[in-house]
């Protein structure tokens, strides 16, 4: 490969990673949002569930959809359409009136978010004309966009904070609209008809193969437990610990870079050990923060009990799916990467829906007081996080789990 070449593949990877990182920006925004919601639209428990899960279940459906069609379509082309509609659908959400014309603007924004869940792997084994993408898929989809959540959170939130909860949404459809001159510039794209059926035809296989099943089921089951109580968590630290809302970012921007600074340390320590015992291990560390999250409620939580509670529950909510991944990489084809990460895209997608409707049926909030229910919803997110390890005891009884594998990617819920 030539350096000419060379530099346009970082440009290519650089832009899809920056595409990805809004769309699990604009999955993650509306959950820290919930006490401003309530308090500035009058929303409840269960409309901001809905509200929230709007998103990652159409996303989940329509990407699903593509997901057969993602040959055909995915390129350059598509990729411009679906990045302008979806600036327009983040403006649309920053000026709704009512409940009714945000959830609206979010299933259009989910719709597009979906099309990216199909497309975005597609392009990215486009990029290179090495056989094995892993590296690329790892780099592009995985800790980038993680790093780009990590950090850019607290600020898009921050700003949703101290201005308003549309000013969050108008910061990141001007994000998305920025990337359109650098897509402008990439290659086509395109695929020969040949490889599109090929692709299509693995897309089949994966699907009725029972190993990947069950490896779809741990992912998506890891992404409901950590949406049922992500969908709240604001609301718990303003209602139940009694932390201002201008207080919010800072957990944000603190938890998120000791998740981002200690999950390499995490991984090395798991490299050489049972991906199912370390598994086990995070799992029990993410139980003991839904614990601590479900005993705030009288309003006495200070910063040093806080602070630890927030940095072991977001750790535990990026750690988990390292030694699940490592499992799943264990028996997955180089040629099956791509597709396979399509349809953990959108199985984790609306599993994080319904995860979020969960939550908000399960906590109530009185007219006055804290949030009621979060024991329960810690139940509900412990007993699927404990579904996901036994399923996840299936893949380990596989005979090929003994040789050894580095994780596939560093996954995330919103992913």
């Amino acid at each position: 490969m030539n350096q000419r070449s060379e530099t346009g593949e970082r440009r290519t990877l650089r832009t899809l990673s920056w595409v990805k990182s809004v769309h699990l920006l604009t999955f993650a925004l509306a959950m820290p949002l919930g006490p401003q919601l309530a308090r500035v639209m009058d929303f409840t428990p269960v409309q901001h569930g809905l509200f929230s899960a709007a998103y990652p279940l159409t996303a989940g459906l329509c990407g699903f959809l593509l997901l057969f069609f993602a040959d055909r379509f995915a390129g350059r082309r598509s990729l411009l359409a679906v990045c302008g509609a979806f600036s327009l659908g983040l403006f649309a959400t920053a000026v709704a009136d009512g409940f009714v014309e945000l959830l609206l603007s979010r299933v259009f924004c989910g719709a597009c978010g979906g099309l990216l869940c199909a497309w975005l792997p597609v392009c990215v084994t486009r990029t290179s004309a090495a056989p094995n993408h892993r590296p690329l898929l790892s780099r592009t989809l995985g800790w980038v966009p993680a790093i780009g959540i990590g950090l850019g959170l607290p600020v898009v939130f921050f700003v949703a904070t101290a201005l308003d909860w549309r000013a969050g949404f108008v910061l990141l459809g001007i994000v998305m609209a920025l990337s359109i001159p650098f897509l402008l510039s990439l290659p086509s794209l395109a695929h020969p008809t040949f490889a599109r059926h090929v692709s299509e035809r693995q897309l089949k296989v994966l699907l009725h193969q029972r190993r990947n099943r069950i490896a779809l089921g741990v992912g998506a089951l890891l992404a409901a437990s950590s949406a049922l109580m992500v969908t709240f968590f604001s609301g718990v630290m303003v209602l139940n610990a009694g932390f201002a809302e201008r207080d919010l970012p800072i957990f944000f921007l603190i938890g998120g870079s000791v998740a981002l600074l200690t999950l390499p340390a995490i991984e090395r320590w798991a490299a050489g050990r049972n991906p199912f015992r370390v598994l086990i291990v995070i799992s029990g560390w993410a139980v003991l923060s839904y614990a601590a999250l479900a005993s705030f409620g009288s309003n006495a939580a200070g910063w040093f009990i806080a602070m630890p509670v927030v940095m072991l529950f977001m750790l535990t909510n990026a750690a988990r799916f390292a030694p699940a991944s490592v499992l799943i990489n264990l028996h997955l084809k180089p040629r099956y990467v791509a597709r396979y990460l399509g349809l953990s895209a959108v199985a984790q997608q609306t599993a994080a829906g319904m995860g979020m409707l969960i939550a908000g049926f399960a906590i109530t909030h009185p007219t006055t007081g804290p949030l009621h229910g979060v024991p329960l919803a810690a139940t509900l997110a412990t007993l699927l996080l404990g579904a996901a390890v036994w399923l996840a005891g299936g893949l380990q009884r596989h005979p090929r789990d003994t040789r050894s594998a580095v994780p596939l990617m560093r996954e995330s819920p919103a992913d």
